[in-house]
């Protein structure tokens, strides 16, 4: 639901726990904004055993930034 319509078709299962959400057409300012916007969300509905959790993430760019996916997944475990 904090994903634009055309977002929601490009999030991807990388890890156990690890997802990529690809947001084009977003710069890296319009990365943090939809990594808060999920953090946020999370942390008000989901709850285990009546506490709330949260989530950490990373935001890069690929483009000018990575060469290629494993640099791009990379740099975003490092942010």
């Amino acid at each position: 639901e904090q994903l634009r319509e055309y977002d929601q078709q490009n999030v991807y299962r990388v890890g156990g726990e690890e997802f990529v959400v690809l947001v084009p057409e977003s710069d890296l300012e319009g990365g943090y904004i939809v990594a808060e916007r999920i953090r946020v969300a999370i942390e008000r509905e989901v709850k285990v055993n009546g506490k709330a959790i949260t989530l950490s993430s990373g935001v890069t760019n690929y483009k000018g930034v990575c060469e290629d996916k494993d640099e791009f997944l990379k740099t975003g475990d490092r942010a």
